[in-house]
């Protein structure tokens, strides 16, 4: 029986994957493309509520977010479920549309904000931005790399990859990749299989555009898992 952990943030969500690669294909070519999704397809269920509905959805959310997110991983800190939510009330296009580049990206394995760089996406002050900095697309590759596992410790990490990247770039993937929030000591955590996430609810138009550009960039820049999605009708 695996040790189940639960990881929560209390930001923006954002995390609706998968919709992309259905909505690219609608948008861009007027079809739609049916994949058929393994069963071994851990889940992340995304739900658009309105956010005075969030603690029905996950009990430790405490108010006020305009998005918030749980993820759970096993003892060896491979992600095994997520569930995101996305407030469908008092916020703007153009912040949601942020809130899902974002937080897809944070359910990734990049949990942490940072004042270092205004133009990341994992900027904690205000920001509308969607789209990922040249730092923020080195540190997926870097999270994704086969050579880099679930549970690394900073200093392991640090000698794997230290005569392939700048000390920036260390230094950041230090900051936003290792998780201390509910463990003792610094560790990694990342998708083992590919994702399916799982759409409740009624997003935008624009949600599922935005959704749709940083699920494929990200299945661009990541070969070890992929992205699915499947939406409730």
């Amino acid at each position: 029986h695996a040790s189940v952990q639960g990881r929560r943030r209390g930001r923006r969500t954002a995390a609706l994957f998968g919709v992309l690669l259905f909505i690219l294909a609608c948008l861009s070519f007027g079809a739609i493309l049916v994949e058929f999704l393994p069963q071994s397809s851990p889940p992340i269920d995304v739900y658009f509520v309105p956010e005075t509905e969030f603690s029905s959805y996950i009990q430790e959310y405490r108010p006020t977010h305009d998005g918030f997110y749980q993820l759970y991983w096993d003892g060896g800190g491979g992600f095994l479920t997520a569930r995101i939510l996305v407030s469908t009330t008092g916020i703007s296009q153009e912040r949601r549309s942020h809130i899902i580049w974002k937080e897809v990206v944070h359910c990734m394995g990049l949990m942490n904000e940072s004042s270092r760089y205004p133009d990341s996406i994992f900027y904690s002050g205000y920001s509308e931005a969607t789209a990922l900095a040249d730092i923020d697309r080195t540190l997926v590759e870097m999270l994704y790399r086969e050579d880099v596992w679930p549970g690394m410790s900073p200093g392991v990490m640090r000698a794997q990859l230290g005569d392939e990247y700048a000390s920036e770039e260390l230094d950041y993937f230090e900051e936003i990749a290792f998780h201390t929030e509910t463990v003792s000591a610094p560790a990694l955590h990342k998708w083992k299989a590919g994702p399916t996430l799982r759409i409740h609810g009624s997003p935008t138009e624009a949600d599922l555009k935005s959704l749709t550009k940083v699920v494929a960039l990200l299945n661009d820049l990541v070969s070890e898992v992929r992205l699915r999605v499947e939406v409730e009708e």
